[in-house]
């Protein structure tokens, strides 16, 4: 083997060495960073008439596990709109039924139903008369509360869908960004597919708002 085969072969060694020491250092680095998927670089020798011609890595490979990524997502995006839809049930729930007793609903229209059943056998009473306008004026009171809580509650509801579509369609300008540098990437470099790694994370952000399966 001549003298430039030699130094050929000590090079390309010393290159793939370089690379592979470059993917554990991406590694470490990135150990508690989210959606980091660990990386592996895979070599391989290579014959040159016969003869030894050095190394080469052949490819840097993602270690993934896809059906737990895609669980996760999944879940998440259960979660979220779980969260959502009882964050405004208890708002509901607190409209029409706040702390204590003297201001619910079902109070009210139960005082105002016996003050009018009260009434009823002495009509001409003009204290169990009174008694059915105070309680017809607390129920109209507390039903106007309502009515303004369910509009501010609706007026909520508007506003946090208008943001969650605003940050859905700016993660889906991100996601197509990102497939587009993936595609254009060298998957050969050390750490090229820390574009996929970005893409996971904006698709873990959009699980968030949009369900994911």
């Amino acid at each position: 083997m001549s003298l430039v085969s030699s130094l050929s072969n000590a090079f390309s060694g010393l290159s793939v060495a370089q690379a592979s020491i470059a993917v554990i250092s991406n590694n470490v680095s990135n150990l508690n960073t989210a959606n980091f998927a660990r990386e592996t670089a895979s070599t391989s020798a290579v014959a040159v008439g016969g003869y030894a011609g050095g190394v080469k890595l052949d490819a840097i490979t993602r270690q993934v596990d896809v059906w737990l990524n895609d669980a996760i997502r999944a879940n998440t995006s259960d979660v979220a709109a779980r969260k959502s839809s009882q964050d405004y049930a208890k708002s509901i729930e607190a409209a029409f039924s706040p702390d204590g007793t003297s201001g619910r609903l079902d109070t009210l229209l139960n005082g105002f139903s016996a003050a009018l059943q009260a009434s009823v056998t002495t009509p001409n009473d003009p204290t169990r008369r009174l008694a059915v306008v105070n309680a017809a004026d607390a129920l109209a009171v507390r039903l106007n509360q309502v009515v303004v809580a369910l509009k501010r509650i609706q007026a909520q509801a508007d506003a946090s869908a208008t943001s969650s579509v605003q940050a859905a369609t700016a993660l889906l300008g991100n996601f197509e960004r990102e497939n587009t540098a993936i595609i254009a990437a060298a998957y050969s470099q050390p750490g090229a597919q820390n574009l996929l790694d970005q893409r996971d994370a904006t698709v873990a952000a959009l699980a968030q708002i949009l369900p994911i399966n």
